[in-house]
C-alpha cells in the first residue's frame, strides 16, 4: 500500500472518530497503537460499544472488513464497517441481528 492511499485510509478514520464522537460515545482511531504493537484493535475505539473497521477508496470490500470485524471483536462488542466509496456518501454495515438488538436497546430507553 502506498503512503497516499494509507494517508487517505487515516484521514478517513479521522473523520469517522470524529463523526462518532459527534454523535455521542467518544470515539478516537487506532492506528498508532495498531503499527506499535501489532495489537489486534479497531481501526476507530468507540469506548467498547462497536468494533469499527474503516475503509475507503474505489471498491472497499465491506465482506472482507466485516468478517475481519468478527473475528476480532468481543461478544460485548457490535462489530461495524463504515466505508466510503470515492465520492459517494460514507455507509456503515452491520449484521442484521446486531442492528434489530441496537434498534431494540433504544426503543426500550424511549419507551
Amino acid at each position: 500500500m502506498g503512503k497516499r492511499s494509507r494517508d487517505k485510509g487515516a484521514a478517513f478514520e479521522r473523520r469517522v472518530a470524529n463523526m462518532l464522537t459527534e454523535a455521542g460515545p467518544p470515539s478516537r482511531r487506532t492506528g498508532y497503537e495498531q503499527a506499535q504493537d501489532a495489537s489486534n484493535a479497531p481501526d476507530v475505539d468507540t469506548d467498547g460499544i462497536f468494533w469499527v473497521e474503516c475503509s475507503c477508496g474505489k471498491g472497499p470490500n465491506i465482506r472482507a472488513k466485516m468478517k475481519q470485524a468478527q473475528e476480532a471483536s468481543p461478544s460485548t462488542q457490535w462489530p461495524t464497517v463504515i466505508t466510503k466509496r470515492d465520492r459517494e456518501p460514507v455507509l456503515v454495515t452491520m449484521l442484521a441481528t446486531d442492528w434489530c438488538d441496537l434498534i431494540s436497546e433504544w426503543w426500550e430507553r424511549r419507551h
